[in-house]
């Protein structure tokens, strides 16, 4: 038992504990204070590592002394380092100032058609409230590759940027419950509650039946018109007719008691039952989401309140049948996080059938073509399945409806119904309205009184007509005749019905033409949970974080807050030539592969832009910049720069040249800072434009560009699996690229030892020999201790032995593994493949091992 006195001494010895913790804490404290102090008086120190990074990351606008709108002063040569705010600084001001993205560009006028042709496409316009991702960037690239390949082409090019006017509609945040829950709600003091499905009776009139209905949101009864059963329910056939009850298919005979309430004004499938059973629409909750008037009691009340209202009134009527939990989606409002309510309202509607029709039929006749063709089959869905279009929004942004409701006040005329179409007229103005209801009603515009309708257009409605909009249309401007239609439209897939059969529907009905003449649909760009980019998701990349860098505090702040007339043609065919380098039959085979290897890239590049196949287009000009020109011609003609002759050097030098040239021209579309900025470093030839973005785009005709010869491209392949199968074998025996050796090459047929006889100096460079001798295979091949001084043949073989026992434990793993009774039962079959191809890898090396190791010891 512990006394009064025992208890008092306790707590002042703890009390004295905590009054010395607290003493030392506050010294603590103190401590930390004077050191964060001196922290910050001291100069911040920079490791090396951290000093070139910052230099990296510097964004320099403009090199100094450098004008914005002045071409680039490129006499100083590259920086060491690759820097893209380097590369790019000033190049695209003094591209605008020269006029290179103008139509007309390289033309006395427009008016004169272009034998090349015209190249029309239109932004995407994003929403004026929508956040920049990386989707936009997407989007954009492909857009700006396109018209900046086309203008290459010589083709006339404009490339209409701009932003859609409206703003993003009421965005719906679908919470799931499991159940029971309470939620905060706006407005209401207490939280309310959802996921609860309340039963409650309806007594049948002249009898004592009664009818079970269930329903989550008990105050929309006061709506309630019918109750609906399915057809074919034995249960309630009998009482079809009465109440009224209504049968219906719609309705889960399995779910509840079979029996639905049915509040056409407040519910989506209700709404469609009400207009399938003519049945009348009774509004019980008005737009501040009280209860309508003409609800008795209940009329005024808060929905919610009223919830719990109708539930003890049903008690007291000796209605209410019971609730129990129930999984629901409840739709919130993804900025109000009010509970969003379905209410009737009178909407503005287009006629869409005949407009489908001839959608469906321009992609079905190949007038307009949808790229890749798998989106056909979703075009034809939609749109053999379209309804009216509802292009009314009650928002407070966008193109306000050129609608205006009539009131006559003449005394005779009587007073009209907003959801009465006589009673409305459209007009671009007022003034022209007025008119025009005077005109239609037959009486002096005095007495007419105009309400003009507050609902917006639909997004998509005027952004449907941003193709000749954006010319100038209605009127018949030289730009509706120059540049409309479009040649292409290029936007991702999700907004195909949407945007892009709308822009169908308006250009054909208002212009009788096709808005563009294909498609192309990207495909989109998501999160690595497979999610599109969304603000309410948090998971929006914004592309200048990915060029500038982001932190993952700024992240989480973000998150909370050419073209010439056929004489001028003719001219430039004929410079293009010269450009091109002449077969002068003193190429070597290794400046005919490459011109070979360039050709081909130059034909799979128009191909990939074509057909619009951007990842053939990109990997080509990787594969020919990395693998073709970095890692064998130019490794094959470095000995021949340093020692050939002055013939072959020159020869050399301007196949090396044009291949450069060529490829950063190749490359110009996709990448035009960092071809530009190299293109200007290059000599310069007399015919060449300022600037390599009004640049002939490389053309594969046979006639210009006579290169291709798949003999030597098939020579050099064979050469190449050589050059790799020798890099293996030196890679066995521990040897660097430092360190030079002799080489004999076994062959047994003589086409083979000819074809390598004419590349061994390509061998050569890439296998680091000192000297290559070819041995057929019936001739004797000495051998000898070729790498005697070379390598360390103990330590070698003590590396190899140590490699060789390494892939042993491997496999002997693998084995036992593999061995395990339920080893093919339980283990997936990938897994199971994988671990065959890598027993089988480790079992080659090690006999490859021995072999090296068979080859030291003799």
């Amino acid at each position: 038992m512990v006394t009064a006195d025992q208890s008092r001494r306790k707590t002042e010895k703890e009390l004295k504990k905590e009054t010395e913790k607290a003493g030392k804490l506050a010294k603590f404290e103190e401590k930390q204070q004077k050191l964060q102090e001196k922290a910050r008086q001291a100069k911040p120190k920079q490791t090396k590592a951290v000093k070139k990074l910052l230099t990296v990351v510097e964004e320099p606008k403009y090199l100094p002394g450098q004008t914005p709108g002045e071409k680039k002063d490129i006499s100083q040569g590259l920086p060491k380092v690759y820097d893209p705010s380097y590369v790019e600084s000033g190049w695209y001001s003094w591209w605008e100032k020269q006029g290179f993205f103008k139509p007309e560009y390289g033309r006395d006028s427009n008016e004169k058609p272009n034998p090349k042709g015209h190249f029309t496409i239109c932004i995407p316009p994003p929403n004026v409230t929508g956040t920049l991702h990386v989707g936009h960037a997407l989007a954009t690239t492909v857009e700006d590759t396109l018209t900046r390949w086309n203008r290459m082409k010589g083709k006339t090019t404009l490339f209409s940027p701009g932003c859609d006017h409206a703003g993003i509609a009421t965005q719906v945040d679908k919470k799931e419950l499991c159940g029971r829950t309470l939620l905060p709600v706006p407005g209401y003091d207490d939280k309310v509650e959802f996921g609860v499905l309340v039963s409650f009776a309806y007594k049948l009139k002249g009898g004592e039946s009664e009818l079970v209905v269930s329903t989550t949101r008990v105050e929309t009864m006061l709506g309630d018109t019918a109750v609906a059963v399915h057809p074919e329910d034995p249960r309630y056939q009998h009482l079809i007719g009465k109440l009224p009850i209504v049968p219906d298919s719609f309705v889960d005979r399995e779910f509840g008691t079979g029996a639905v309430k049915i509040t056409p004004a407040h519910d989506h499938n209700d709404y469609e039952v009400g207009q399938r059973h003519n049945l009348p629409f009774i509004t019980c909750i008005d737009d501040d989401g009280n209860i309508s008037p003409g609800c008795g009691e209940f009329s005024g009340m808060r929905r919610f309140d009223a919830r719990k209202a109708l539930i003890e009134a049903l008690k007291e009527r000796g209605l209410y049948r019971g609730s129990e939990d129930h999984a629901m989606v409840v739709p919130i409002c993804s900025r109000s996080k009010d509970i969003i309510e379905p209410l009737l309202k009178a909407q503005w509607y287009v006629k869409c059938e005949e407009m489908a029709r001839r959608a469906v039929a321009a992609v079905e006749s190949g007038e307009l073509k949808l790229i890749p063709d798998y989106h056909v089959a979703t075009w034809n869905r939609w749109l053999q399945s379209n309804r009216d279009w509802c292009i009314s929004r009650q928002l407070w942004w966008g193109h306000r409806i050129p609608a205006y409701f009539v009131t006559v006040t003449d005394g005779k005329t009587p007073a009209g119904d907003p959801c009465d179409d006589r009673y409305w007229v459209s007009a671009h103005s007022e003034e022209i309205a007025v008119q025009k209801a005077a005109k239609k009603f037959n009486v002096d515009p005095k007495f007419i009184k105009l309400e003009w309708d507050e609902d917006v257009l639909d997004t998509w409605f005027s952004s449907g007509m941003w193709p000749f909009a954006i010319m100038g249309w209605p009127e018949n401007t030289s730009d509706m005749q120059l540049y409309f239609p479009s040649n292409v439209l290029e936007t991702g897939h999700d907004i195909l019905f949407f945007w892009v059969a709308r822009m169908v529907f308006m250009s054909q009905e208002l212009t009788g033409k096709l808005p563009f003449k294909e498609v192309y649909l990207h495909a989109m760009i998501r999160d690595a949970h497979g999610r599109k980019m969304s603000k309410s998701l948090g998971n929006v990349i914004d592309p200048l974080d990915v060029i500038r860098g982001v932190t993952l505090a700024e992240l989480n702040r973000q998150l909370t807050s050419g073209n010439l007339d056929a004489k001028e043609l003719a001219i430039a065919q004929a410079g293009q030539a010269r450009d091109y380098p002449k077969i002068s039959g003193k190429e070597s085979i290794m400046d005919k592969w490459i011109l070979s290897r360039i050709a081909y890239a130059v034909e799979r590049c128009n191909y990939g832009m074509d057909t619009y196949n951007f990842t053939q287009f990109t990997t080509t000009l990787y594969e020919f910049w990395l693998y073709d020109l970095c890692d064998i011609y130019l490794e094959a003609v470095k000995p021949v720069i340093a020692f050939g002759s002055d013939e072959a050097r020159k020869v050399a030098k301007a196949t090396l040249y044009h291949c450069v040239e060529t490829g950063l021209r190749l490359i110009s579309p996709v990448m035009p800072f960092l071809s530009e900025e190299l293109w200007q470093h290059l000599p310069r030839l007399a015919t060449h434009p300022p600037s390599i973005v009004v640049h002939a785009y490389p053309e594969t005709s046979q006639a210009v560009y006579p290169f291709s010869n798949e003999k030597i491209e098939t020579d050099v392949s064979f050469a190449m699996s050589v050059v790799r199968r020798i890099r293996s074998l030196r890679s066995d025996y521990g040897l660097t690229n430092k360190t030079k050796t002799d080489l004999y090459i076994s062959v047994n047929i003589e086409e083979d030892h000819g074809c390598l006889t004419s590349l061994i100096p390509l061998i050569k460079a890439l296998s680091s020999s000192n000297k290559i001798e070819l041995v057929l295979t019936s001739s004797k091949l000495v051998g000898g201790k070729l790498f005697q001084g070379i390598i360390n043949v103990e330590r070698e073989l003590v590396r190899l032995a140590g490699k060789k026992e390494k892939n042993e434990v491997l496999v002997a793993k693998l084995l036992e593994q593999q061995s395990r009774p339920d080893y093919e039962e339980k283990v997936p079959l990938p897994i199971r493949i994988a671990n065959a191809e890598k027993k089988d890898a480790l079992l080659a090396e090690t006999r490859s091992i021995e072999a090296a190791m068979t080859a030291l010891n003799n």
